[in-house]
């Protein structure tokens, strides 16, 4: 990576030099890593405009900045430097206050949700309880309807990815040559065939790493894709489906910056696959990440909350754990749950009698649980283990997310393709509406539910016509509509719901109770000729369900 000094820094950094020895003491931290800021420039700011106009060697002899890229599309860099002669949290102060710069942090160290020993039980009951198999009857996942191959990023701390039940569904870089030493895909990486180790820069995700990093990504891993239906060890919540993997997260220099790498790389890989018509990159709708930084607050890491910006405009949705320990996040500090971005969800845990167990909530920020504890997972060379915690509820949420794209209608691929956004904000309804509501989750997530797969495979689907369940609008034409809004409607036997039509502003400017044996059609009509021209919403309403549909007026 090219290296790079900051003109805006050069009169104000020149005196901080010589520190006290207090000063130089106070720029070390146990929560991040020391001698290191993350920033972010502006949109339009180029920083080759920097390059090589400030150098202290000229004063001191010795050079004290060093600068590198770490997310080319992102534009965000790495700014380093000796703690020990330059006070770092005046330095974060200077950066952001630099009308270049969009946004500084410290690059913080990362925490795996943890792994606590608990007793062994040797079933994986958790993909009953959110209704997994009732969905594989339609689709065990893979690809989409429209034939793209289903990519879910992974990011964690090691994985074997050669394992029996894995090794089959890791995704491979098409655009990269293995082992040959060379970045033949020119995307700043040498050999990152099957993914990337974001410490040592390689495709190897588990050489020198301890076994317990390697086990907690294996682990995740093998909660989204492990092969199913092959007659070995576990099944995945996807049988079929491909495996970006990042490990490394915890070694070295580890923290924002790994996870920024991570997304960055993800950034890269979707807009290719999007830009070549699906020849190049990888369509990746869906990331997973079991790992965070508790205590730590918006405030403190907003380059990592930007990328969550930057991942929903392409129509990427990501999971992310919340802290193993029982605590309100508001309160205590999360992140990155607390970014309260669009395009993240935030997952807890819960036992097999649906209780919420010892892990992080929030009413605001948690939006839902999945099981979490006692779970079957995949492990270290071909075997299993029993464990628990948020790193294992979020992956199944993630692989849930991913089962969903693999519906069978064309409309979610489809859209995909023109509005990434609103394809994306479908699933994560779907998500967060399906759920079964639970007592122990009432003002401790945001929907006050645990997963339920199918309820969201059904939410989506009727999102797109099918007449799944008792009620659906099925369809609605024209729209936009000028004197006749024509609805084909799904309803049990002996039901007369209300339809209700309101405007903008909530006012009801039409309602009936609907009898479907007095219409002659299978469609319902409805007269819109003094329709003021605007937005409407289309309600249709018993004691027990309610589903609504918006469409636009037109006047000429």
């Amino acid at each position: 990576m090219k290296k790079y000094l900051f003109l805006a820094l050069f009169i104000a950094l020149f005196a901080p030099l010589s520190l006290t020895a207090q000063q130089a003491k106070s720029a070390h931290s146990s929560d991040h890593v020391s001698g290191e800021i993350l920033f972010q420039l502006v949109d339009n700011q180029l920083i080759g405009r920097f390059e090589d106009v400030l150098d202290f060697r000229i004063f001191t002899g010795e050079k004290v900045f060093e600068l590198e890229e770490i997310a080319p599309t992102l534009h965000i860099y790495s700014l380093r430097f000796d703690p020990s002669k330059t006070d770092e949290n005046q330095l974060l102060t200077l950066l952001k206050r630099d009308p270049s710069v969009s946004g500084a942090q410290f690059n913080h160290f990362v925490e795996l949700r943890g792994t606590p020993n608990d007793p062994l039980f040797k079933e994986q009951w958790n993909l009953p309880k959110v209704n997994a198999p009732a969905v594989w009857d339609v689709t065990t996942g893979g690809l989409t309807a429209c034939d793209d191959t289903i990519v879910v990023a992974i990011i964690d701390a090691g994985f074997q990815d050669n394992l029996l039940d894995l090794r089959d569904n890791v995704w491979t870089n098409k655009g990269e040559i293995p082992n040959n030493g060379i970045d033949d895909d020119k995307n700043g990486y040498v050999d990152d065939y099957r993914g990337l180790n974001l410490f040592t820069k390689t495709d190897n995700h588990y050489s020198g790493l301890d076994a317990g990093d390697i086990n907690h990504g294996t682990a995740a891993a093998g909660v989204i894709g492990a092969s199913g239906n092959n007659n070995r060890l576990i099944s995945g919540v996807n049988w079929k489906i491909k495996l970006l993997l990042f490990s490394g997260i915890r070694q070295a220099r580890p923290g924002d910056d790994a996870m920024i790498r991570a997304y960055d790389y993800v950034i890269y890989q979707r807009r290719l696959y999007d830009s070549t018509g699906g020849k190049k990159g990888a369509f990746i709708p869906v990331t997973s990440m079991s790992a965070g930084f508790q205590g730590k607050k918006p405030s403190d890491q907003p380059m990592l909350c930007a990328v969550y910006d930057a991942l929903a405009k392409l129509g990427i949705l990501n999971f992310v754990a919340v802290t193993n320990s029982f605590e309100d996040i508001v309160t205590y500090g999360d992140m990155p749950a607390q970014c309260d971005k669009s395009s993240l969800i935030s997952v807890t845990g819960t036992n097999e009698k649906d209780m919420k167990d010892d892990w992080g909530f929030s009413a605001k920020f948690v939006h839902l649980a999945a099981p979490a504890k006692n779970l079957e997972l995949l492990s270290y060379d071909n075997k299993t283990i029993i464990d628990s915690g948020t790193s294992f509820a979020t992956p199944l949420v993630a692989g849930a997310a991913a089962l969903l794209w693999s519906m069978p209608e064309l409309g979610l691929c489809q859209l995909s393709k023109t509005r990434p956004v609103e394809a994306m904000n479908l699933v994560r309804n779907a998500i967060l509406n399906g759920v079964d509501k639970l007592p122990s989750l009432a003002n401790k997530t945001v929907t006050g539910g645990r997963l339920n797969i199918m309820q969201s495979f059904n939410i989506l689907r009727r999102s797109f016509g099918q007449p799944i369940g008792d009620f659906a609008i099925l369809q609605m034409f024209p729209n936009p509509v000028v004197t006749k809004l024509n609805l084909r409607l799904q309803l049990p036997e002996n039901t007369t719901p209300d339809v209700l039509i309101t405007n903008v502003l909530g006012q009801i400017v039409y309602q009936k109770k609907y009898d479907p044996k007095d219409d002659l059609t299978p469609y319902l009509t409805i007269n819109t000729e003094n329709f003021a021209s605007g937005l409407y919403v289309f309600t249709l309403r018993t004691l027990d369900f309610e589903v609504a549909k918006k469409f636009v007026v037109l006047r000429k």
